[in-house]
């Protein structure tokens, strides 16, 4: 055989080898996803379309929470008044329409050997035809808990983050307001007035501004104590128009003018620890603030 032909055979015999080798390397990826999907489908506790569910309930045996979808707005509703953060119920829909056990249990006898026989807590998925679909959680093992979603035909065992998605604590629930970004430098002017009375009023160079600006941006609207405050209720914060200071913020946006205006209420103590109440203008909702946060809005004068 010529050196000639020698290379060609070598050259066809590599071409053979890396074309089973493709072929392999295909057939053992495919191998890999069907069995991939098959393993899926045989630990899947649920599967169901988080669009087509319009209401959930869940349950501790103690404390019941629903969260019901009106015109794509989900309402919680115990009190539809409060100002649900729409993650929240989406995040618990999403987590118990798809669920992936980590093993399915086979020969279960006894339900309250896995503490499904009266479950820690129940969810209730309910589609707008009002099918529903129910799943309880029991005892836990290990990091895991039992979980059946047939009514105890078959159980599975799913990871205990599961539950992280379920929220009784209401004030976890309130959407709280924003206050918008305002700082030493886009802080144009400062008012601040308390019965109709002007009692600061700063602007451009004034020092004051800039110590107002550095306050304001660190103003944070995170804990609500009354997402429904009527006017009755004012007084017991100190924002009714007889005691509040009323607070005016011009303000940059972008190179827009923008004002903001928030009352600031009384001071209180809760655990060694000073908080003063707020409201923007506008709004049912009271928040506290921290006092060390708001000296300077909180100055006498």
């Amino acid at each position: 055989m010529t050196k000639k032909k020698q290379i060609t055979v070598l050259f066809l015999a590599a071409a053979v080898l890396l074309a089973l080798y493709a072929g392999l390397k295909a057939y053992n990826s495919w191998s890999y996803k069907a069995e991939t999907e098959k393993t899926s489908k045989e630990l899947a506790a649920t599967d169901l379309n988080t669009e087509d569910i319009e209401k959930i309930d869940y349950t501790d045996g103690s404390d019941t929470v629903t969260f019901e979808k009106k015109e794509n707005t989900w309402y919680y509703s115990q009190d539809e008044a409060l100002p649900l953060k729409q993650s929240l119920a989406q995040e618990a829909v999403s987590a118990f329409c798809t669920i992936t056990g980590n093993r399915k249990l086979s020969g279960v006898d006894a339900m309250e050997d896995y503490g499904l026989a009266s479950p820690a807590f129940s969810v209730v998925l309910t589609d707008g035809k009002g099918r529903e679909t129910s799943v309880d959680i029991g005892s836990s093992t290990g990091t895991d808990y039992y979980l059946t979603a047939d009514g105890g035909t078959t159980v599975f065992t799913v990871s205990s983050t599961i539950l992280d998605s379920l929220i009784f604590d209401t004030a976890s629930m309130i959407q709280t307001e924003t206050f918008p970004e305002i700082d030493s430098k886009t802080l144009k002017s400062f008012t601040v007035k308390q019965k109709g009375k002007t009692l600061v009023s700063c602007s451009g160079d004034d020092e004051d501004l800039s110590e107002y600006g550095s306050e304001l941006s660190g103003l944070s609207l995170d804990t609500c104590v009354n997402y429904k405050t009527s006017s009755g209720e004012l007084s017991n914060y100190g924002l009714d128009q007889k005691k509040r200071k009323e607070m005016t913020a011009v303000y940059d946006d972008s190179g827009k003018e923008k004002t903001q205006v928030f009352y600031m209420g009384s001071t209180f103590q809760e655990n060694d620890t000073l908080y003063a109440y707020m409201q923007l203008k506008g709004s049912k909702m009271v928040y506290k603030v921290f006092v060390s946060d708001t000296e300077k809005l909180l100055e006498e004068f």
